[in-house]
């Protein structure tokens, strides 16, 4: 799994090694966006995800992969979803907002 916090003015992105090296080197590239986006996010706003609601962290989730579309194809994303994102209902709300990119 993936992660960001920050702590005294500093951001990491926590990637677990393991799941890391599984990846393929898109897949790669859409959790180093994904996570930099709420590296940026949080840098603007002050918003961290565990401030949030369900729907509000989902709703957030739904903007940073938004963001890592423009690094990688919605349908890597799409499919890097249906692969590892475990809750149900979020994985449909997001599924259905990168449904929306992919190219006919």
């Amino acid at each position: 799994s993936a992660y960001m916090f920050c702590s005294a003015g500093v951001c990491y992105v926590m990637i677990d090694y393991e799941f890391y090296k599984r990846l393929s080197f898109d897949d790669k590239k859409l959790v180093i966006a994904h996570e930099f986006w709420h590296v940026r996010r949080f840098e603007e706003s002050g918003i961290r995800e565990t401030d949030l609601t369900f729907e509000g962290a989902v709703q957030e989730a739904v903007k940073a992969d938004t963001f890592a579309s423009a690094y990688v194809d919605p349908k890597v994303i799409i499919q890097f979803l249906n692969s590892y994102c475990s809750d149900e209902k979020e994985r449909d709300i997001r599924i259905r907002a990168m449904s929306m990119f992919v190219k006919q």
